[in-house]
């Protein structure tokens, strides 16, 4: 695991919602101007509701803070979608950061990226009828899947 105990850091966005960053790379994890309303635009606007399909499968490159599968599952849940879920990640952010993190949501997705970050790594989870997921820890390189995405 590559050690990023002292390289990130929560800031506040411009809609007034956090993300990280990691100093060392001057990177943040989403839009310094708002990072909820990106996460809500890419992944579930301009992503999920545009597919006319009630079976999805999601690939992920990049768990993260786990924003953008908490919004997912939110969205399969309200809306009776059956989403398949998978991410991977290698650069695990540290209990203390993402607790803090934590503390800017209200309380229905906060309830999901509490779940989705405490479910351990290389397991598949069925969480609902309509929400199935899996973290891998691995790298894109070497990933590997019988799923087509």
């Amino acid at each position: 695991m590559i050690d990023l105990k002292n390289e990130l850091e929560i800031i506040i966005t411009k809609d007034h919602s956090p993300t990280i960053i990691n100093k060392k790379i001057d990177e943040t994890y989403h839009s310094i101007n708002d990072a909820l309303q990106e996460s809500m635009h890419v992944f579930i606007e301009n992503g999920i509701r545009r597919l006319n399909d009630n079976t999805i499968k999601v690939f992920e490159v990049g768990f993260g803070t786990g924003l953008n599968s908490a919004l997912t599952m939110k969205y399969a849940l309200e809306n009776k979608n059956k989403i398949y879920y998978q991410t991977i990640d290698l650069l695990l952010i540290k209990k203390d950061i993402i607790t803090e993190y934590f503390k800017f949501f209200d309380f229905e997705i906060l309830q999901n990226l509490q779940l989705l970050n405490k479910l351990k790594w290389n397991n598949y989870y069925s969480l609902s009828e309509y929400f199935g997921f899996e973290k891998n820890r691995t790298t894109l390189q070497e990933f590997k899947s019988e799923d087509k995405y």
